[in-house]
């Protein structure tokens, strides 16, 4: 059985712990922490601040001055950073006429849940590995992706992954189905 992304779910947690720490946001998901349930959420925690030796062998603090050092020191500005630069670029372009979003990679991304009101036009498409998207709580069923409509792509946390080949197989796939 294919597991579910890791990397995905530490995302999910890292929008979450910001969410739940923070009163001023890089990037706010108020659903991010449902996503996880108590002990998923409290484990990562755990094992996060357990490891604050990793980053600082000389750390010599709280477990919760651990993993605030961690998540906001190491983890959390670059998830963070690019998912509020990407739905700002989604909205631009929903403004100038984008009316569908594909979102290769998704993992546990709660745009489609959110969808702030700029966005409640726009047609939502993702795409992830079964295992991923299965676990996901409350998934939506979509269909009806037109490539006629303006589309907007954002592929967060996915490109590092791929290689060179597979990276330009994807970019020729999309540009297969995606409007000129």
């Amino acid at each position: 059985m294919e597991q579910r992304s890791m990397t995905a779910l530490m995302c999910a947690y890292i929008r979450a712990y910001h969410a739940k720490n923070h009163s001023v946001c890089v990037f706010r998901d108020p659903l991010a922490e449902r996503l996880l349930s108590a002990e998923e959420y409290e484990g990562i925690s755990g094992h996060l601040a357990h490891g604050i030796r990793f980053f600082e062998p000389d750390f010599a603090g709280s477990r919760e001055a651990a993993l605030r050092r961690i998540v906001d020191g190491e983890l959390a500005p670059s998830p963070l950073a690019r998912a509020a630069y990407a739905e700002a670029v989604l909205e631009n372009e929903s403004r100038l006429g984008a009316r569908q979003v594909l979102l290769p990679g998704a993992g546990y991304d709660t745009f489609a849940f959110r969808q702030p009101e700029w966005a409640r036009g726009l047609e939502i498409f993702e795409l992830d590995h079964p295992a991923t998207a299965d676990d996901r709580c409350r998934r939506l069923a979509r269909a009806g992706f037109d490539p006629a409509k303006r589309t907007v792509c954002a592929m967060l946390g996915l490109v590092y992954y791929l290689d060179k080949p597979a990276f330009a197989r994807m970019l020729g796939s999309l540009g297969a189905i995606l409007a000129d």
